[in-house]
C-alpha cells in the first residue's frame, strides 16, 4: 500500500473519548465528506453528536485549504453552545 487517501496520525472512533461517546455534552462533533460522481465535487458534513444538528458546505475539492474554508463558513451559523473551544 502507498498510504495515498490515508489520513495521517488518524485516530479510530472506537478509540473515542467515554464523555463523547456518552452524548451528555454538546460540542461534540463528526465530520465527513462526501465525494460527488467522478469526484465532481464534495460536500463537507458536521453532526452534533449529543443534538443531532448538522452543518454542511459544498466544496469544489478535497484540498485541506477547501475544506477548512467550507467549515469555517458552515460553523458561523451554530450557535455558541453547540461549539466547543
Amino acid at each position: 500500500m502507498d498510504g495515498r487517501g490515508r489520513i495521517r496520525n488518524r485516530i479510530s472512533i472506537e478509540e473515542r473519548l467515554a464523555d463523547v461517546d456518552s452524548r451528555r455534552c454538546f460540542g461534540d462533533w463528526e465530520g465527513d465528506t462526501v465525494h460527488g460522481a467522478g469526484h465532481s465535487g464534495m460536500i463537507m458534513t458536521c453532526v452534533e453528536r449529543k443534538s443531532g444538528y448538522l452543518v454542511a458546505a459544498k466544496m469544489q475539492d478535497g484540498t485541506s485549504a477547501r475544506l477548512n474554508a467550507a467549515k469555517e463558513r458552515a460553523f458561523r451559523s451554530v450557535p455558541q453552545k453547540l461549539r466547543q473551544p
